[in-house]
């Protein structure tokens, strides 16, 4: 109704906020990012924490995250495309962990643009864990995950599954390898 105090944001940005490849030992915390049309943050290699950022109004993912000891806490993700924190790590092959965890995160309104099989968390590879987020809004599943012996808990969903079949807040399939895994105490 009043436009003297709106802020209007155009992108121009064609590619990801973030992008770090082969990196160790590197934190990142406290950055805020948004207006892409791409993605936040895409980083692969080992040691890495990526704490307390917040991201939004992106057209496709917030965090995507390839390798081993890898934490992603205390952020804040939302009003982005497609999936919140994608996570893989570990060896399913021979069962090594990966030593990541995804950790007490807010991911809403996700899902946006791209409307099915975007979680706001999902994990592959070997022992991931998944513990105390809050995740809500979104028209299909909250949590899904792929490979053996994750780790999936005290995590609050709310909101989510109102399009589509085949969905659930927490989710896998169709895939044997995703044996071994903790589900307990989510909400």
């Amino acid at each position: 109704d009043d436009f003297a105090n709106v802020e209007i944001m155009i992108s121009e940005l064609q590619s990801n906020v973030l992008n770090a490849s082969n990196i160790s030992h590197m934190t990142f915390k406290g950055f805020s990012m948004c207006a892409t049309r791409a993605g936040g943050m895409n980083v692969s290699g080992n040691n890495i924490v990526i704490d307390n950022c917040k991201i939004y109004n992106v057209r496709t993912f917030g965090i995507s995250a390839n390798g081993n000891d890898i934490t992603i806490q205390s952020n804040e993700i939302c009003n982005i495309g497609s999936f919140g924190i994608s996570v893989m790590g570990g060896d399913q092959t021979n069962l090594i962990p990966s030593g990541d965890l995804i950790y007490n995160n807010y991911i809403h309104d996700y899902a946006i643009i791209q409307r099915t099989y975007e979680s706001a968390i999902q994990v592959f590879g070997c022992a991931v864990t998944v513990s105390h987020n809050e995740v809500c809004n979104a028209p299909h599943q909250a949590i899904g995950w792929s490979g053996p012996n994750h780790v999936i808990e005290y995590n609050e969903v709310y909101n989510v599954c109102f399009e589509t079949g085949d969905c659930g807040a927490l989710y896998t399939g169709r895939n044997f390898v995703s044996y071994g895994s903790v589900i307990r105490y989510n909400y």
